[in-house]
């Protein structure tokens, strides 16, 4: 089980790269509902998705919700990261819903969404990269849904995230949380049914 996951793992980490560099031929840009997508597929006819940015910066606004899968050329895909820039500068974007499945939040994500008030991150959620959420003033608050305190740079959020957000995690995962580098600089964390 742990090496079907790692194996998983490293998938997703090679889609995401894959995708961010748009070179491999296997990679294929589409939309769906408003949202845009990179599909990496593999030899055997299976693949990742990763939410992507458009190239132009600001497209996302209001509530937008990731789904789980999508559907390309008439197959299913799972959703599986959030990638490189996707929603950067969405200053209009105010709520973000990431499904289970997701693992990864690449570099800048969600920085400069400056009414981004809420967000959730699923128990899925392997690592976020640097600056994830820089820029993002307004958050409120963000709900961990994993036990365990995951892989995170403390140059994810500014200085005032960290002072002025809450952070919400799981019942009986406060240890892990406050002995974990970027998770402990939350002033406020607290635990959640």
């Amino acid at each position: 089980m742990k090496q079907q996951s790692l194996l998983s793992k490293l998938m997703v980490m090679l889609a995401l790269v894959t995708c961010a560099a748009s070179a491999n031929a296997e990679n294929v840009n589409f939309s769906y509902y408003g949202i845009y997508y990179c599909l990496t597929t593999y030899s055997e006819g299976n693949g990742v998705v990763t939410v992507e940015n458009n190239g132009s910066f600001n497209t996302y606004s209001g509530t937008v919700n990731i789904p789980d899968s999508v559907p390309y050329q008439g197959k299913y895909y799972p959703v599986t990261g959030i990638g490189y820039q996707a929603f950067k500068d969405c200053v209009n974007l105010t709520a973000v819903t990431l499904p289970e499945g997701i693992s990864m939040l690449l570099n800048e994500a969600f920085a400069g969404c400056t009414s981004l008030g809420h967000i959730t991150l699923p128990s899925t959620m392997y690592t976020i990269y640097n600056n994830a959420f820089t820029g993002c003033t307004n958050l409120e608050w963000i709900a961990s849904l994993s036990e365990n305190a995951r892989s995170c740079n403390t140059n994810n959020f500014d200085a005032s995230t960290y002072a002025n957000t809450r952070l919400y995690v799981p019942q009986g995962s406060l240890s892990s949380y406050q002995s974990t580098s970027a998770w402990s600089q939350f002033a406020d964390i607290a635990e959640k049914n």
